[in-house]
């Protein structure tokens, strides 16, 4: 009675950059997902999940950062898992993390050259990051004191679509 499993299916429209209707590309995209998981309550103060996904695009945006702006490529998809965890051992500590790993690609050939960079061929897409973490530690004192520090973690991002240049990880932490 503390656990649910759950299957979510939908369609839906993603916009596209306003700015390409000059260039006759669609403002609406439509994408359709799917996803798998399990949330559960078992453990006294635990609340997790675990979930996989796929996520479809007709379209999928890229950014040029030569010429400042984006463009509408090819079809994608992106297949995934997400797992997030919140425990509260105390009434005033709270312990949580969220991790999410995701392969994005696009769909289809590019017959020898991008969408984005001439020359590059392959089906990665620039920009995705594959993985990424959240996790904190926050307190609510009864004091009238609170605070908490978090962690934000991006790995590293394909850069060109054949993948051989990739962004260093990116760590940011606040308190």
């Amino acid at each position: 009675d503390k656990t649910e499993f759950y299957i979510n299916a939908g369609m839906g429209f993603h916009s596209n950059d306003a700015r390409g209707l000059s260039q006759s590309v669609p403002l609406l995209v439509q994408s359709r997902g799917a996803e798998v998981g399990v949330r559960t309550q078992a453990i006294r103060g635990l609340d997790s999940s675990v979930a996989i996904f796929v996520l479809d695009f007709d379209s999928e945006l890229t950014f040029s950062g030569d010429a400042g702006d984006t463009s509408a490529g090819r079809a994608s998809r992106r297949i995934g898992f997400e797992v997030g965890a919140k425990y509260r051992p105390k009434p005033w500590l709270l312990l949580d993390i969220d991790w999410s790993h995701t392969q994005a690609r696009f769909l289809g050939f590019d017959n020898g050259a991008s969408d984005t960079v001439p020359g590059h061929s392959g089906n990665a897409i620039p920009g995705s990051v594959g993985d990424v973490v959240s996790a904190g530690v926050s307190f609510d004192g009864a004091n009238g004191w609170s605070g908490g520090v978090r962690l934000r973690y991006f790995g590293p991002r394909t850069l060109i679509e054949d993948s051989s240049v990739r962004s260093p990880a990116t760590a940011l932490v606040d308190a």
